[in-house]
């Protein structure tokens, strides 16, 4: 399946945009479906119950597959990627999965103030942006310089024997200076 979809013809920016757009509002509505949720607890002044904590982990799970697994699906994230892209995107949603986790372990367990979960969320995000950095950068052809301009570029050493000494820095001060004047004495201001 994987092979599969690396083979696919990969999207239209504006093509996966759209789709990147409708994935986000699907997460908004969900979101704000779930406070509103908490909001009508609280007004009432019902305590968080079991049906609470079970639409939490479902916004979570939801979160995760419609920022993580349906663009790979949707949008064909993975078409024409080189195979350190690909691993990349699959540690990245691995991860994900991981960060929803152990935010979901964190908002269950609030009421016993433990913050192992908001850790583990912390954990995932930090190496999860490694993995991003790596899926959404250029790939390893793109980073090589070709030859050509290599050849092209001069490079010099950083000896001490190559860099200005006074008398240089004072010489071309004084071709500088000499530049001024001329074009002082053509402009007829002096």
């Amino acid at each position: 399946m994987l092979d599969k979809l690396r083979n696919m013809e990969p999207l239209s920016a504006q093509e996966e945009n759209r789709i990147l757009t409708r994935l986000r509002a699907a997460i908004l509505i969900l979101a704000g479906l779930v406070l509103a949720f908490a909001v009508w607890s609280i007004v009432n002044k019902r305590e968080f119950s079991t049906a609470y904590y079970v639409i939490v982990v479902i916004f979570l799970f939801c979160n995760w597959f419609l920022i993580d697994v349906a663009p790979a699906f949707l949008c064909r994230a993975l078409a024409g990627r080189s195979d350190r892209k690909v691993n990349a995107f699959l540690k990245m949603a691995g991860l994900g999965l991981l960060g929803n986790i152990g935010l979901g372990w964190f908002l269950m367990s609030m009421q016993n103030q433990t913050m192992y979960g908001a850790l583990v969320y912390l954990v995932s995000v930090i190496w999860a942006r490694k993995q991003r950095e790596i899926y959404y950068g250029p790939d390893e052809e793109e980073e090589e310089v070709p030859k050509e301009e290599v050849a092209e570029e001069k490079v010099v050493p950083k000896d001490p024997q190559h860099l200005p000494t006074a008398a240089d820095r004072l010489k071309r001060l004084n071709e500088i200076s000499a530049g001024l004047d001329e074009t002082e004495e053509k402009d007829g201001s002096v």
